[in-house]
């Protein structure tokens, strides 16, 4: 059977910008089945991207706010607010941007998400010698996201793994019918599918350090393993999530053609602190981040839901 060319979509926030054009470079070297390139990004930042553009004639820049109807990150911000949540709204925003982009004019058969703080280290089959996409098995349960998929679903956990990984090959139509399927459940409140996701989640004070709560990855493959059991093969690879602890995202071609000869990709978490130099950006967008935070805990809520937030956040110090 020949091979399957597929497109990649990376939903990119501002702290990854500056390591965007690493990973490109990476996909490009390793990932040679992949066409199209699509960065969904704020349209403020697509300035930082022009010199990759000119690189490369098969990657495309697509504002994150307007090419899914129902989506946008005010409008994330709201449904969260109205649920008395003032933060992770860039969290839940880039997971509906990737199930949301199989309704855009853009999706083909297949799109591959890819994790904006991810290289690839090796030469990645996405499908079987059978044709059939490939999900990746990992190790991880966490019992909130199953909460949430039964409101959404009915479903429970069947799969003996986790679907959580830096990366998963979508079938567009399988998605498109997901999405179908939650937007016409009557038993969870909401204007449309991303509405529903949120409201399914279980956002009262009693189970907030339970969180988070929603995974676009155990929600897809948790429904594609019960419809369609026989659709995907699975696949297991080499992965390293802290990497940015080695040298932060400076590290050197070097090292990752070391770390190639034991790894499939590698994860530089801008959370993951080296030593110093290497942690100058860590520390720059730790303090940002805390500011903004602060900001809109102060602007939405009221005097008594702050100081809830606040009691919270101390108890887990």
């Amino acid at each position: 059977m020949g091979k399957k060319m597929y497109d990649i979509i990376i939903p990119v926030a501002t702290k990854d910008c500056d390591f965007l054009p690493r990973v490109v470079s990476y996909i490009r070297k390793y990932l040679t089945d992949a066409e199209f390139i699509y960065i969904i990004t704020n349209e403020q930042n697509f300035s930082r991207f022009k010199k990759l553009l000119k690189s490369d004639n098969l990657v495309r820049l697509l504002n994150e706010n307007n090419i899914i109807n129902e989506l946008s990150y005010d409008q994330i911000k709201q449904y969260l607010a109205n649920k008395k949540v003032y933060e992770g709204q860039g969290w839940y925003f880039q997971q509906f941007l990737k199930m949301g982009f199989a309704q855009t004019e853009y999706a083909k058969e297949y799109y591959l998400s890819w994790d904006a703080d991810t290289l690839p280290l090796s030469h990645i089959q996405y499908f079987d010698e059978l044709g059939k996409p490939r999900f990746t098995m990992k190790r991880e349960f966490h019992p909130a996201y199953f909460h949430t998929l039964k409101r959404l679903l009915g479903l429970e956990k069947i799969a003996s793994f986790s679907f959580i990984a830096e990366h998963m090959m979508f079938n567009s139509t399988i998605m498109k019918e997901l999405l179908n399927v939650i937007n016409f459940n009557k038993d969870v409140e909401g204007g449309d599918w991303v509405e529903k996701c949120i409201n399914a989640c279980e956002f009262d004070l009693e189970h907030r350090e339970k969180g988070p709560y929603f995974s676009e990855f155990e929600t897809y493959g948790t429904f594609v393993w019960s419809k369609y059991p026989n659709f995907y093969s699975v696949q297991t690879l080499n992965t390293f999530r802290a990497a940015g602890y080695i040298r932060g995202r400076y590290i050197n071609d070097y090292i990752l053609s070391r770390l190639s000869m034991d790894l499939d990709m590698a994860s530089f978490e801008i959370y993951d602190q080296p030593v110093f130099p290497y942690n100058i950006p860590f520390l720059w967008y730790k303090q940002k981040i805390r500011i903004i935070k602060l900001r809109d805990i102060f602007l939405a809520g009221s005097p008594h839901e702050i100081l809830k937030i606040l009691k919270n956040k101390i108890k887990k110090k």
